[in-house]
């Protein structure tokens, strides 16, 4: 079984060609690097997510870590578990941010519609 690739935004792929650029020198690549790091923590990535999504999907289901355990990653509630940030606020994340990472999406989804 592939394990599927996450989705990257354009500035993430930006910075992980610039990380990767033979020609980049010092402070490109650790910056570069950086950004994209800090990138993917406030989308809520982890690092099974980019190493193995298939297997962090299925050890979270094993685990009994639930959905509502999610933290929201930005915004006016970051860092607050799913369970503890209003429905309306949820339902406003779905409809009006774009590039959501998969994983929050679909816990934020499993939280409102029991998906």
């Amino acid at each position: 079984m592939t394990a599927a690739v996450p989705n990257f935004t354009e500035v993430e792929a930006k910075l992980l060609r610039l990380a990767l650029d033979r020609a980049a020198r010092g402070g490109e690549i650790e910056t570069s690097a950086i950004k994209l790091v800090e990138s993917w923590r406030r989308r809520g990535l982890s690092a099974e997510t980019l190493l193995e999504p298939d297997a962090a999907s299925l050890s979270a289901s094993r685990s009994g870590f639930s959905p509502a355990d999610v933290l929201m990653p930005f915004g006016k509630c970051r860092g607050l578990p799913l369970r503890k940030i209003k429905t309306s606020y949820l339902r406003w994340v779905l409809k009006n941010c774009e590039d959501l990472q998969p994983e929050l999406e679909r816990a934020i989804r499993a939280v409102l519609y029991g998906d």
